[in-house]
């Protein structure tokens, strides 16, 4: 249970960070609630503008949340790597999963925060409660555990800097390629995306709240598949990089 203190260490960080908390727990919400008013004040319908649908936006804000999170928990890896409490990570007793879970827990407990306030504001404007509510909300904390091992991944290789622009870079992918803000119709270039992490992130917890399963396995199988991936090579380098140090 090396990885307690660790994480407790960790989540002090974070509340010491109040413009990351901004960014990852308040601004996803604002943008959740001028959608809305946007959608009620000019009486478009939800044939206009689906991605605005209740049951497709709380999933998609809270994707967008994790990205954020993504790109300040790389950051916060990246500082700890060059600064002296690298020096004592090294000699401590914690093996690199600890660490994993050292930085992998505060950061999940962030996102299962924002995923609350997601669905306490959607409850505000209509979302119906039901059983579907629940297994989204359990679907989008195994999602944000992808999202997390992201930000580890990053932090581990690259130093501040360069965690910040690459970390943009990932926010404006799943932005445009998980269909959050913008539409994608049927077709090729969809298929192809298909095979991405950044729509299944999205559509997965958007078909489980709407009762739509079209495509869910394929979606949940990719899906697996990165987060295993990148869950095990996060581990790996960062396991590489505290040995090498």
């Amino acid at each position: 249970m090396k990885y307690i203190t660790f994480s407790k260490r960790n989540i002090i960080e974070y509340l010491r960070n109040p413009l990351m908390l901004f960014f990852t727990l308040i601004f996803p919400l604002l943008m959740f609630v001028i959608f809305q008013i946007i959608k009620l004040g000019t009486g478009a319908s939800n044939d206009i503008v689906p991605m605005f649908k209740i049951t497709n936006l709380i999933p998609s804000i809270s994707v967008f949340s994790f990205s954020f999170l993504s790109l300040n928990l790389s950051t916060q890896i990246s500082k700890d790597r060059t600064s002296s409490f690298q020096s004592r990570l090294q000699v401590s007793p914690m093996k690199s999963f600890d660490f994993f879970l050292g930085y992998l827990l505060p950061s999940l407990l962030i996102s299962i925060c924002q995923i609350l306030l997601c669905f306490i504001i959607g409850f505000c404007f209509g979302l119906n409660i039901s059983i579907n509510v629940l297994y989204t909300f359990l679907c989008l904390i195994i999602i944000s555990i992808f999202y997390i091992s992201i930000g580890i991944l990053i932090g581990s290789i690259f130093n501040e800097k360069g965690c910040g622009g690459i970390s943009s870079i990932f926010i404006n992918l799943t932005a445009i390629f998980s269909g959050m803000f913008f539409p994608l119709t049927n077709g090729i270039f969809k298929k192809i995306l298909s095979y991405f992490p950044f729509l299944p992130s999205i559509a997965i917890p958007q078909s489980l709240l709407n009762n739509n399963y079209e495509n869910f396995l394929l979606y949940f199988i990719v899906l697996i598949i990165y987060l295993v991936l990148i869950v095990s090579l996060s581990i790996f380098i960062f396991h590489k990089k505290l040995k090498n140090k």
